[in-house]
């Protein structure tokens, strides 16, 4: 009798710490704030023009791959996020008027944390590449596997970070083009419709 006593007092004072050190726990999180600028790089190409660069074959960004330009700067605004599972490792964005769009392949999970939907970004492209995937232009990193070199993510946040630029501090609204099967066309790839 004595040894079910001393099981039920135990019970009870296990149970009794564990209401109140849960009680202690700040269960209310803060949205992650993302959206402030991290530079002040202003962009001198459209992403046309830059898609307009790629030949069919790997093609890597340089210094010298537009004529008088030292560098290759685009901006856009996220248009997809990882959130729902759609994309992986990759993020699209699309030129702020809406009239082209290109995948950014990031080896990186969880990139809403960082580049919620709404969100503007400048890119800085050069040694960067051009890959594509079923017609698909795509823009990341390089690596060989089995002698064979493709278009891959930009790997790590220390290289993420040295050209994937957050700019404003404020998300903008991202609207669907809303089109009808019949009158998607090539143009409209990597676009957010509906």
């Amino acid at each position: 009798m004595k040894k079910i006593f001393y099981i039920l007092g135990s019970l009870t004072l296990i149970i009794l710490f564990s209401i109140n050190f849960s009680g202690c726990v700040d269960q209310s999180f803060d949205d992650i704030e993302p959206r402030v600028d991290t530079t002040s790089m202003v962009p001198n190409t459209t992403i046309a023009e830059l898609k307009a660069m790629y030949t069919g074959e790997l093609f890597k960004l340089t210094d010298s791959t537009f004529y008088n330009r030292d560098s290759i700067i685009i901006e856009g605004i996220v248009v997809s996020d990882d959130t729902k599972g759609n994309f992986y490792k990759a993020s699209v964005i699309e030129q702020e008027d809406g009239s082209t769009a290109i995948e950014v392949k990031l080896d990186k999970t969880n990139l809403s944390n960082d580049y919620k939907r709404g969100q503007r970004v400048i890119i800085y492209c050069n040694d960067l590449y051009l890959g594509d995937y079923y017609g698909l232009v795509q823009l990341g990193s390089v690596y060989t596997e089995n002698g064979y070199t493709q278009l891959g993510g930009i790997e790590g946040d220390i290289l993420i970070k040295k050209h994937v630029f957050r700019n404003g501090a404020t998300l903008v609204p991202v609207t669907p083009l809303v089109l009808t099967p019949s009158a998607l066309t090539v143009g409209n790839v990597s676009k957010l419709v509906t």
